[in-house]
């Protein structure tokens, strides 16, 4: 009997598509292609949010969706609109920026208005580390104050922790809320969403809407 043919592939990006230097090669750049020219429908699954994701990827017309921020919602890329979405409770994002605030470590939470950062760590330092990332010094706030004072989205809250003893900690000690899913996405990386996110349930979610069979995806 024949399998039914892959019509959906949902990418993970970092560590994954990307190189260490966060580019394509040539080669899976041509390998994406192929995909593309095949008619299979390319659906980045990224801890990723939508300003974030690789143009490389986005110039390719089979790439209409995409499962952003670990999966806390999906992006119509096309007509720029989130079709659904599993975001973190404001309050007890706050409480956990609270938290955050006793240890020497750098802290973020991406929102539906925008990205929202604080750190105990120098911001040179920070930029040295982690030359692949943005730290727009604009964007560096009281993060539990925010919070609480704007009508805020929070996505998902990320942790890049360098102290290995804090990081551990951070990532096994109970945490002082509830509600929530952390995972390890690096060797000083901690990301927590709602424990109702995951690109497995937005890959489903996305499926039904397309009316493509599960057994028709493939997720790396």
């Amino acid at each position: 009997m024949t399998a039914n043919p892959i019509r959906l592939i949902a990418l993970d990006m970092d560590g994954t598509l990307l190189r260490d230097d966060k580019t394509f090669s040539r080669y899976t750049r041509q390998v994406l292609q192929a995909l593309s020219d095949r008619g299979l429908m390319l659906v980045p699954a990224t801890g990723r949010v939508r300003n974030g994701l690789t143009e490389n990827i986005l110039t390719l017309p089979s790439v209409s969706y995409a499962i952003c921020a670990n999966g806390a919602y999906i992006e119509d890329l096309k007509n720029d609109q989130v079709l659904a979405s599993w975001l973190l409770d404001r309050e007890q994002t706050a409480l956990m920026a609270e938290y955050l605030q006793n240890f020497p470590v750098y802290f973020y939470v991406h929102t539906a208005e925008g990205t929202f950062r604080q750190s105990a760590l120098d911001l040179s330092r920070l930029k040295n580390q982690f030359p692949f990332l943005s730290f727009p010094e604009d964007s560096f706030c009281n993060l539990a104050q925010v919070l609480r004072r704007e009508k805020l989205h929070p996505l998902k809250l990320g942790i890049l922790a360098p102290d290995a003893q804090i990081f551990h900690q951070l990532l096994n000690d109970p945490l002082p809320v509830s509600g929530v899913r952390r995972v390890c996405t690096g060797p000083v990386n901690i990301e927590i969403n709602s424990v109702s996110a995951s690109k497995g349930t937005a890959l489903e979610w996305l499926c039904r809407r397309l009316n493509i069979p599960l057994d028709r995806t493939l997720a790396i």
